[in-house]
């Protein structure tokens, strides 16, 4: 299915960031500091979208830092839900 949105896209310009601007609640992108496909230049892409964006990197791990670093990402998310209410 994601290659088929991917080819879509491709083909037809359909852009997904297209009013995301207008969305005001904090956003949060985390990313490990040992992933190699998803790095701070990844999630700053993505943020970049949104006017209201926390990045936050999980170090010593890679993509699956809930598994391996849940004691680092429990609190990041905690306090990120924390803040919306």
């Amino acid at each position: 299915m994601l290659n088929s949105f991917v080819k879509i896209a491709d083909n037809e310009g359909f852009d997904f960031t297209t009013n995301l601007h207008q969305y005001k609640t904090k956003v949060l992108f985390l990313y490990g500091e040992l992933n190699t496909s998803y790095g701070l230049q990844f999630a700053q892409k993505e943020a970049k979208y949104f006017p209201n964006a926390q990045i936050a990197e999980i170090k010593g791990t890679g993509h699956e830092m809930i598994y391996f670093k849940w004691n680092t990402v429990y609190p990041i998310v905690l306090t990120y839900l924390n803040s919306l209410k």
